[in-house]
Formats: C-alpha cells, sequence, structure tokens
C-alpha cells in the first residue's frame, strides 16, 4: 500500500513540475493536448487550483470552454462543489450557447431553477432553449411546482411553435410528451404536448401511448 502512495505521490510531483515548465515554455504552439490530460488529472483528484492553473494554458479558445464545461459537468457538480463550479464558468469566453448552458446546469445543480430559466429564457436558439427547458422543467416537477410548472409550460409551446419544421416540432412535442411528462406522472400534460403534434402519425403514435399506459 505504502509503495502505491508513494508512487502516486510521485506523479503528482511530476505533473506539477511539467506544468511549471509549461508555464515558462517560450513556444508559440503551447501543448494543448498535454494541458488538457494534466488538467482533467487534476480535476480528477479535486486539485482544483492545479487544474484551473493547467486549463488557462490552453491557447484554444473551443478547446478551453469545453475542457471547462466537461470539468464542471464531469467533476465539480457530481462531487457538488458547487463554488468552485461557478469559479471554473467565470473563465469561460463568450462563445454561442456553450457558456450560458453552463451557467443553466450549475443553476440547477445550486437548486436555483428560477436563475436557470432566466438565463434559459435568453438563448438564441430554439433548440438549446428547448433543451434547457426541458431539464429545468425536470427539477419544477420533482419539487411539485405547479405554478412554475404552468408558466414553463406555455414557455415551452411558445418556443416550440417558433420552429417551423413540421417534422422538427413534432419530435420536440413527442420528446417531452413521452420522456417528461408521462414518467412524471403528468399524463393530462403529455395529452396536451401531444395534441399540438402537426405530424399526424407521430400525434396518433404519440397519444396510442398515453392512452395505453397504465
Amino acid at each position: 500500500m505504502s509503495t502505491k502512495i508513494a508512487q502516486k505521490d510521485s506523479t503528482e510531483q511530476e505533473l506539477k513540475e511539467e506544468l511549471k515548465e509549461i508555464k515558462s515554455w517560450k513556444s508559440k504552439e503551447p501543448k494543448n493536448g498535454r494541458l488538457r490530460e494534466i488538467a482533467k488529472h487534476f480535476a480528477s483528484t479535486q486539485q482544483w487550483d492545479q487544474a484551473l492553473d493547467a486549463l488557462q494554458l490552453i491557447s484554444n479558445e473551443k478547446e478551453r470552454n469545453l475542457l471547462i464545461a466537461d470539468i464542471i459537468e464531469g467533476y465539480l457538480l457530481p462531487a457538488k462543489e458547487i463554488p468552485q463550479a461557478k469559479k471554473f464558468a467565470k473563465y469561460l469566453t463568450p462563445m454561442i450557447e456553450i457558456e450560458p448552458l453552463i451557467w443553466i446546469r450549475i443553476a440547477l445543480a445550486d437548486k436555483d431553477a428560477e436563475q436557470a430559466q432566466k438565463i434559459a429564457e435568453h438563448l438564441t436558439s430554439p433548440f438549446s432553449r428547448n433543451f434547457a427547458f426541458l431539464h429545468i422543467m425536470e427539477t419544477y416537477l420533482a419539487n411539485k411546482e405547479k405554478n412554475k410548472v404552468n408558466e414553463l409550460s406555455k414557455l415551452i409551446v411558445d418556443n416550440i411553435r417558433t420552429v417551423y419544421d413540421n417534422k422538427t416540432r413534432s419530435y420536440m412535442l413527442r420528446e417531452f410528451a413521452l420522456n417528461l411528462f408521462m414518467p412524471n406522472n403528468e399524463k393530462e400534460r403529455a395529452k396536451e404536448m401531444a395534441m399540438l403534434i402537426p405530424d399526424e402519425t407521430i400525434k396518433a403514435q404519440v397519444l396510442n401511448k398515453i392512452t395505453s399506459s397504465k
């Protein structure tokens, strides 16, 4: 056992030394791939400051944002490290949809669904709004917040109506009916969503599943 601990300590020290070397490295082509590995290693051992040091050195903005998102989703939120998640999220650079979606996930983990909804309402893509609304609705349903469920249901319908393709709109409504409301014993709400499906074949299939369920 002591040998394994010594090996682990040795690896940790080597990575810290490597990180120091990269920090002082003068090349114009930073080792983004290696930095990603180092950041994830430190995140896996909950050495948040070291992980943050590593990811800040990544020069590619998109890669850096995706890594921050991975660390928040994969390590910080499961560990209920909400203050740390907020700290990491501050290093996100504005990119279409990525940054607000991460803040939505943090707000939900922090049991602040109202804040998550405020952010979601300002997303530019109806598909991103749809994704966010689905997760927020799960929280409202779990907490049995009837007024919030009613309010968000209206927003969901209004959002889906902005999608002009009938097939896509039909699939989005089916998702809410069968994969959100039915598992939460909201049969009437599921029917309401199903009745709005423009594709008659999909509508019939969804209604049949709803009515045949126990």
